[in-house]
This record gives C-alpha cells, structure tokens and sequence, in this order.
C-alpha cells in the first residue's frame, strides 16, 4: 500500500462526506492519517488490474476485485489476569453504638457572621460592565487626549449570587455609538450622550481576554459598533460563567473638548434547560469621556561633578 495515495484518498472521501463547509482541511495531514489508521478496518478492498493478474476471471460478482476480511482479534487469548479479592474486613461490633449524649450546636462566631442577600429563583442574573484603557485603574473613564489609538477592555462580569442559575448564555451583545466631532445632540435633551469612537477609522478585531469558552465578532449596527461574544459550541450554562471580558485594539476615541458621557449597552440572550429561548437580560453602562489628568514630570536633579586636582608625577 502507498502511504501517500491513501491519505490523499482518505482526506477526499473525508471531504466528501463531510462536506467542504465543515471539513477545513486544505491538504492530507498526518493527523488525518493517524485518525483513519486508529480506525478499525472491517473490510479492505482492493482493486486489481486485468493487464497484471491472468486469473480475474475466477471471480464470480466483480472480476476487478477481490476482498479481504480482517480476522477476529482473539481476545479469549489475551484476557488480563483476575483481580485478586481482598478479605472482607471484620467490624466490631461496639464500634457501631451511637454515643447517646447530646453535643453542642455548631455556630460560627460572631465574627465570622456573615449576611448574605438571598437570591429567588426567579430573580434575573446582574452583570457588571466596565470600560477602560487597558493601563488605566479608572473603570468607568475613557480619555481623549491620547496621541495614539488605545486598547480598550470590556469588562463582563456575573454577581456571584446567580452562579446556580440553571439557565444557559446564547450570547452577549455590546454596541458602543461611533460618530464625529460634528455630532449634534436632540434640540429636546442637550445631555444626550455623545459618540466616544471616531466612526472613520474601525479599530482591529477583538480578542477575548481569559474565558475561552466564548468567542468575540464584530459587525455594524447603523451607527453603532456591534461586539457579539458567542459560545465556541452551545450555550454556556451560568454556573460556570464568571465573566466574558474581552478587548478592543487599536481603538481611535474623539477629542471633545469639553467633559461628556456616552452610553455603552449590554444585553445577553438567555436559553433554558431545554434550550428553548427566554426573554433578553438589558443592561449597560454610562462612561465618562473626558481629558485625562498626565502628571506632571519629577523635578530635574543637577548633576555634581567631584573637582580632580591635577598632581605631577
């Protein structure tokens, strides 16, 4: 048998059944050769040419080939040893007596008191969403007075209270607004949030950050900026989601001269247990955008140069 050809011939049969769409294999590789040959082989056919084989007209159903089954494997030669029994294990009697004194209740101390929030059921799961520059400590800040793009993290957390919700996550969606400098708000509410994300210059494609359970696309909205953090398979159950952060690079923010806010939102798309779908979690996040405060350069220190007096040899 060529090794070659029937990888070639595997990696095409594989691509055929499976379909081009989901099979992404572009060449036969030894990890598909290693996954064929793990395979067991019920039967191996084998194609005979009539030019080299003078006795093809002994077959009976297809004078081209002929078939070879691969024998049982015999495994009544090779059953492993018996497992010796260990002796069961005598029990005293006495041992067995419940004690028939009473003990003391197990209470904390006080210090160790804790109150706790109770959670219903039918309470639905809070996030916390945070938008930051990826070296900054301020959480809920986005400056504009930065000479170069920024990375810019979205921060998805659960309250730890809903981690036994037996609920299942189908996705996150965050829209962040992008506009220009020339952006004018509704004449009936001048605070209206202004866009933080220069709409000509699309940042990269985002990365999430720890839980790999999700993946993070990109897409547009009209004017906003869509983040869709999916599940690489099915849906994700709460209970061993803690957070779906992920990050933006290369982000260009406007340079609005004066202090002014915008409005970053949140909604997840929840399943069931039997994965049918339950009405969307909403939410989101007023973020500042202002200047931010560069401080100021420690004072220069003069230099002092010790004085060398010249001395003749």
């Amino acid at each position: 048998m060529i090794v070659e050809d029937f990888a070639k011939m595997a990696w095409a049969t594989t691509q055929e059944i499976i379909g081009k769409d989901k099979f992404k294999e572009s060449n036969p590789t030894s990890s598909l050769m290693a996954l064929q040959l793990n395979e067991p082989i019920y039967m191996l056919d084998i194609a005979v040419s009539p030019e080299l084989v003078e006795w093809v007209h002994e077959f009976e159903d297809d004078p081209t080939q002929f078939q070879f089954q691969i024998p049982r494997f015999p495994t009544e030669r090779y059953k492993p040893p018996h497992l010796p029994v260990p002796p069961s294990r005598e029990i005293d009697v006495r041992q067995t007596i419940q004690q028939s004194w009473s003990r003391p209740p197990n209470v904390p101390p006080p210090h160790l008191h804790f109150q706790t929030e109770d959670v219903h059921i039918t309470d639905q799961p809070k996030f916390t969403l945070k938008v930051y520059p990826i070296d900054s400590t301020n959480d809920n800040f986005i400056p504009t007075n930065r000479p170069v793009p920024m990375d810019l993290v979205i921060s998805i957390t659960l309250d730890e209270k809903y981690g036994n919700w037996g609920y299942n996550i189908k996705e996150f969606q965050v829209k962040v607004f992008c506009g220009d400098l020339k952006y004018q708000p509704p004449k009936d509410n001048p605070s209206y949030v202004r866009p933080p994300l220069d709409a000509e210059s699309e940042p990269l494609q985002p990365t999430i950050l720890t839980n790999l359970r999700f993946n993070v696309l990109k897409s547009w909205d009209g004017a906003y900026l869509l983040f869709r953090v999916v599940p690489r398979g099915k849906a994700v159950p709460f209970k061993i989601t803690k957070e779906a952060s992920f990050i933006i690079p290369m982000v260009k923010v406007l340079e609005w001269p004066t202090k002014e806010a915008t409005w970053v939102d949140l909604k997840c798309l929840v399943a069931d247990s039997e994965h049918k779908d339950m009405d969307p979690i909403t939410g989101g996040r007023k973020i500042l955008i202002d200047k931010e405060t560069v401080p100021s350069p420690p004072k220069s220190v003069a230099l002092q140069f010790d004085v060398w007096e010249h001395v003749d040899d």
